[in-house]
């Protein structure tokens, strides 16, 4: 032999034996998470408060659009059947999000209290508290409610209630001041898309009316966020829904323009000469 090299025989290196899983064997602890037989159906429980409501005060405080997503999502199913901007009277609306069946009592409530046509703001706040206590949340809910309008003195507010189990009266923050807000899992993104272009009681109607779409088109990636846009315009003396072929205009200049950092003024202009409303 060769310098270097080994005598005598070779050592054989041997594998432990690994016995066949079988009735009379047991499933090793690692592989008893593997095999464990997964359930055929699943229950999935979405956050009450997927959607977009926003509202913004323009026109030098003359008219509130409000803008909100259409879908309707419960345990295993969604829909666009959800009309979420809701009427008080003629200088009054409300936006809502959360789980449906606190907020839909919430609104009768209101509805009922707003028949005798409260004025001032004051009114309007404990309106609201009446609301949610005439239905406190259960469990694991939670609602907010987004109320716009006018009081008596003409001047617009925005004020968003919100509760949840636990809550005795309601949490109530204004916003007519700042001339926004928004609620649901897409508010952050339509506030940041409407603080970019630096929204504010001064635009112009027909550009407030766009930065309402837009923002709402903004905040769509967020979860349960529906395409389907529903925008209504509030004056002192005047409400008026805004047309689908006004909105789908809207959603053709977002798509190619309204991204870009620069405000779409030309486009957007021209799709507002077409409407008696924004003249």
């Amino acid at each position: 032999m060769g310098s270097g090299s080994v005598s005598g025989p070779r050592a054989e290196t041997r594998l432990p034996w690994v016995p066949r899983y079988g009735p009379d064997v047991p499933t090793p602890p690692y592989l008893q998470r593997i095999r464990k037989r997964l359930p055929l159906k699943q229950k999935v429980q979405y956050p009450g408060s997927m959607t977009t409501c926003l509202a913004l005060i323009c026109d030098q405080s003359r008219t509130i659009f409000g803008a909100a997503d259409t879908q309707f999502s419960l345990d295993y199913t969604t829909s666009n059947t959800a009309e979420k901007i809701q009427l008080l009277d003629q200088r009054w609306y409300v936006l809502y999000a959360g789980n449906v069946s606190p907020c839909e009592q919430a609104l009768l409530s209101l509805q009922d209290q707003f028949a005798e046509h409260p004025h001032t703001i004051a009114q309007v706040r404990a309106a609201l508290i009446v609301a949610c206590q005439s239905w406190p949340c259960q469990m694991d809910e939670d609602r907010y409610l987004l109320v716009a309008g006018f009081d008596h003195r003409r001047r617009p507010h925005l004020l968003v209630a919100y509760d949840a189990v636990g809550y005795p009266v309601p949490s109530i923050t204004s916003h007519g001041r700042r001339g926004v807000a928004a609620i649901g899992s897409g508010a952050a993104a339509a506030e940041q898309y409407l603080a970019h272009y630096r929204c504010n009681r001064r635009t112009p109607r027909i550009e407030g009316a766009y930065l309402a779409c837009a923002a709402k088109f903004f905040s769509e990636p967020a979860t349960g966020v529906g395409v389907e846009t529903h925008v209504i315009g509030l004056r002192y003396d005047d409400i008026a829904q805004l047309p689908l072929e006004v909105i789908d205009g809207f959603r053709t200049v977002y798509e190619q323009q309204g991204k870009l950092p620069a405000f779409p003024t030309a486009p957007v202009g021209e799709i507002g000469k077409k409407y008696q409303y924004f003249g």
